[in-house]
């Protein structure tokens, strides 16, 4: 197997990854017994073996004005989206490193960048998310995790699909 094919299935991996970590409700878990928690799409709780969903628009309007909901919303929801683009980006270096030959550079470059940032973005939302929770003594969840792992294993593969051919080189 070439670099360029390992790096691309390192970044279709990193691209799930980064889904899966986005949509999930697992960023903040509430210490045990309790079961449930916070995520980028809204807040889970449960009780009893019966879960309760809610998105960051009804969290919103049940707290009617509250200035950190909402920035907690915007937050989510700029984070959500810089996931997806992220995840979308690494879905082409995969795609584009499996089924093509062609050049990469340009992609590569904004892939990287895009995981960088997702990656800051998590770190921003998470400290966000914690500040607004600290009264629960919510703890990191696996998402959280998975959805790193997905950022740093997508850059690597990024950097990978090269196939060992620097930035400023000539094909």
């Amino acid at each position: 197997m070439t670099p360029r094919r390992i790096g691309a299935a390192l970044a279709l991996i990193g691209a799930v990854m980064i889904l899966f970590g986005t949509f999930s409700m697992r960023w903040l878990t509430p210490p045990s017994p309790h079961e449930g928690g916070v995520g980028l799409t809204g807040v889970e709780m449960c009780r009893g073996g019966e879960c309760q969903s809610q998105d960051w628009d009804e969290i919103t309007k049940r707290a009617r004005g509250d200035k950190d909901v909402e920035l907690l919303k915007t937050a989510a929801l700029v984070a959500t989206i810089g996931s997806v683009l992220a995840a979308g980006l690494l879905l082409a270096i995969a795609i584009s490193g499996l089924a093509t030959q062609r050049s990469m550079s340009l992609i590569t470059i904004f892939s990287i960048i895009g995981a960088t940032l997702a990656l800051l973005g998590a770190i921003a939302t998470v400290v966000l998310l914690r500040e607004y929770f600290k009264d629960e003594k919510m703890e990191l969840g696996y998402s959280l995790f998975v959805y790193l792992g997905g950022c740093v294993l997508g850059a690597v593969g990024s950097i990978v699909s090269r196939g060992g051919r620097g930035y400023a080189t000539r094909r």
